[in-house]
């Protein structure tokens, strides 16, 4: 029996959806090649994109695909539509998965590859957004001309466009007010992306991890993160982090390598702060005893509410134990200490 997970929209939606791809899936194809099909479909907002369908765990005689449908369609359409939409995407995977070709699903791949080591969302809402729109627009040029003012890029700290955020402004905000006297008086910015570029994938390893939120909608704009396990000729394994709306707050690791994209026609503009631990965490982290809870990096060394934070063997530390063993431990911080609530919506969170 083909295998299907649906996400995102309504249960009626989710439902025409499910039966569009079963009925796909055994119509258009052998059932013995149906039988070992593993597809994942998400239901969202993609602007004007219908949607789209890529294979997810390798370009060679895949099983396993992803599929992305405009909610709009659904909404706009109806079921007819969204079945021909389904089909169209559906009758790209016979010559991809012939029948008796190797069984390698999505799973296998992305199980080692979890998402909450890299960003975590939470229920929180920063307090001050409209005087942070207010303050981007007094520092912002005019169109095709943002960062020409005197307020961008003051240091060499980034390479992207940044600018200082005012803190006045920030200690108004309690949530924010907490990471900047929990983290060390760590100044905020302002961070841009101009209009059509993709920014490179690189690793802030001096930031460690930040709390960020968007300041204007994001629709056409996504952060990816590489999985570092994951190597094929040509290939990386990504992962897609969504900010969610306008002012709330998501943790990232920084340290993990990571990218922006902006297709839109307008810059993004970023609040981040940085959370630095200082030297007390890591005392607390490592005191005798701690590392012989855990073998190795899985899921399990995340941070969940109410549990101690677990570490990895003496024998097995490596660099990108700590990145993640860093990034938990902030999260501990934020949750425990500050009264950060994650947000269990969001995929990874």
């Amino acid at each position: 029996m083909v295998e299907i997970h649906i996400r995102g929209g309504r249960k009626k939606q989710r439902r025409i959806v499910h039966e569009a791809i079963e009925w796909a899936a055994y119509d258009l194809h052998h059932k013995r090649m149906a039988d070992n099909l593993e597809i994942e479909a998400e239901i969202l907002n993609l602007g004007d994109m219908a949607g789209y369908c890529i294979w997810s765990d390798s370009n060679i005689a895949p099983r396993s695909f992803e599929l992305e449908l405009n909610v709009n369609i659904l909404n706009y359409h109806g079921r007819e539509k969204h079945i021909s939409c389904r089909r169209n995407c559906m009758t790209n995977i016979p010559s991809a998965a012939p029948e008796g070709a190797s069984k390698r699903s999505a799973k296998e791949v992305m199980k080692k590859f979890s998402t909450k080591n890299l960003f975590r969302h939470f229920t929180n809402k920063t307090t001050i957004l409209e005087e942070a729109r207010e303050y981007l627009t007094d520092i912002t040029g005019p169109e095709g001309e943002w960062f020409e003012t005197d307020h961008w890029n003051p240091t060499n700290k980034y390479a992207f466009e940044h600018a200082y955020f005012p803190k006045d402004i920030m200690f108004k905000c309690p949530w924010l007010t907490f990471i900047y006297e929990r983290f060390g008086n760590i100044q905020p910015w302002i961070l841009g992306v101009n209009a059509g570029v993709q920014f490179e994938q690189h690793v802030d390893q001096s930031k460690g991890a930040s709390l960020n939120f968007a300041i204007e909608p994001r629709s056409q704009i996504i952060t990816t993160f590489r999985h570092s396990n994951y190597h094929r000729r040509f290939q990386q394994q990504i992962g897609g982090m969504e900010y969610g709306d306008e002012g709330e707050v998501v943790l990232l690791n920084n340290m993990k390598p990571h990218s922006v994209i902006n297709w839109s026609k307008r810059p993004s503009f970023t609040f981040t702060i940085p959370c630095v631990l200082k030297r007390p965490d890591f005392d607390d982290l490592f005191e005798d005893g701690v590392y012989e809870y855990l073998a190795n990096v899985s899921e399990d060394s995340t941070y969940r509410p109410g549990q101690d934070l677990q570490m990895p063997s003496n024998d097995s530390l490596t660099p990108q134990h700590l990145e993640i063993i860093i990034f938990n431990k902030v999260l501990k911080i934020l949750v425990e200490e500050g009264g950060f609530e994650l947000d269990e919506y969001f995929r990874g969170g």
